[in-house]
């Protein structure tokens, strides 16, 4: 059965899917699966992924609804069968192709999987491009089923509310967000509605778990052991002109008493995971582990930071008229210029623990975004009872 399906289409994505899947089919066994609407997303290779197949959720690709339908998805797959030192030759024009086209949804192929597999309500992510969100939504609304949309990240950029008038938004019966700090929407028409319920990537039921897998692959990599250096780990935010050719991360780089890993937009079209090397293929939670101080701009990985109690550098001079969510809490150490990032980098590397913000600060602020405010509350509790009482449970 597949009363509970989810349909994921990037790497970071599973971030937040994947802690409801988890909870949901704990509590009614074999009742969920995730389908892969991404050719490039490398399912058995994704840990999280893995973990979810070990715990009795079924994940798929379209391909698997129906090969001849979906038979350009099939080919992408057995593309990404090549050895990996041929995989890094095949020019980034193909995997462009192959991401485009390798998705494209047979109505017939999933009108029929939801009707065989006795679904009840289907979930979609923030991330899924329009066309393949369409498909999905339309075939989910012709089958009286109801469509929940859930955020691909813990929203931390505050903004006037906006009404989303997209065809997705008016097409979705529900959606999810994890708190009220920074509104999402509100949607548009009825019977649409927003509804807040704990952020499930950052609660410690998730957290606890995604330790243990993340220590699975922390004894299989090998990161710069840098003896007697400050190791900083720097977020990229493109969208700001923060890439590793900005003067400041260039700087940085050049330092002898710093240690620097620079990790790209996680949001990629390419199977980094089937040959890549480098820091990108890596999940950005076990960097941030590594490192003594983590630098990023507006990001939602700024919860990972706190979590894990690393000194968080908050670049506010990339975007000096946005404002995050830790920052109103007061929970970074907020840098107006390039001259102050370096100021705090030399100030921690002299005195490790040196920081402008308390540990009364960061908790005010997880409990906000991560448990309503109450920090008892039982996120991912939250997410099943929601779930199952679409399902009529």
């Amino acid at each position: 059965m597949s009363r509970f399906v989810f349909f994921v289409q990037l790497e970071p994505d599973v971030d937040h899917l994947a802690p409801i899947a988890y909870r949901l089919n704990k509590d009614l066994p074999g009742s969920v699966t995730v389908i892969s609407v991404n050719p490039l997303l490398p399912i058995k290779h994704d840990h999280r992924l893995r973990f979810l197949r070990q715990n009795g959720v079924t994940v798929t690709t379209l391909a698997a609804l129906d090969y001849l339908r979906h038979w350009r998805f099939l080919l992408s797959l057995w593309l990404q069968l090549l050895p990996a030192f041929l995989l890094r030759f095949v020019p980034q024009r193909v995997w462009s192709t192959v991401y485009q086209r390798g998705g494209t949804i047979s109505p017939t192929a999933l009108r029929r999987f939801f009707s065989s597999r006795g679904t009840k309500v289907v979930t979609i992510d923030e991330g899924l491009p329009m066309p393949v969100m369409k498909a999905i939504l339309a075939v989910a609304h012709g089958a009286g089923l109801p469509s929940v949309r859930v955020p691909t990240a813990n929203p931390v950029l505050v903004r006037p509310s906006v009404v989303d008038k997209t065809d997705a938004a008016l097409a979705i019966t529900h959606q999810l967000r994890p708190h009220e700090l920074a509104p999402l929407g509100p949607l548009s028409g009825p019977p649409t509605r927003e509804t807040a319920i704990g952020c499930m990537r950052f609660c410690r039921e998730w957290e606890s778990i995604n330790e243990k897998l993340l220590a699975e692959l922390r004894r299989r990599t090998s990161l710069p052991e840098a003896p007697g250096k400050l190791k900083v780990l720097i977020f990229e935010r493109t969208t700001q002109g923060f890439t590793k050719k900005h003067p400041v991360v260039q700087k940085l780089l050049a330092m002898d008493s710093v240690e620097v890993l620079y990790r790209s937009r996680p949001r990629i079209t390419r199977p980094w995971k089937l040959y890549s090397s480098t820091v990108d293929a890596l999940p950005s939670a076990l960097l941030i582990q590594w490192a003594d101080v983590v630098v990023c701009s507006v990001s939602s990985i700024a919860l990972d930071v706190l979590y894990y109690q690393k000194p968080l550098l908050y670049a506010k001079f990339l975007a000096p008229a946005q404002t995050a969510t830790y920052e109103n809490f007061g929970a970074a150490w907020t840098l107006r210029s390039e001259a102050e990032l370096l100021g705090a980098i030399e100030q921690i590397r002299g005195a490790r623990g040196t920081l402008p913000y308390a540990e009364a600060q960061v908790k005010e602020f997880f409990h906000a975004a991560v448990y309503l405010g109450d920090p008892h509350y039982d996120v991912l509790g939250g997410y099943s009872r929601f779930y199952r009482t679409l399902a009529g449970d």
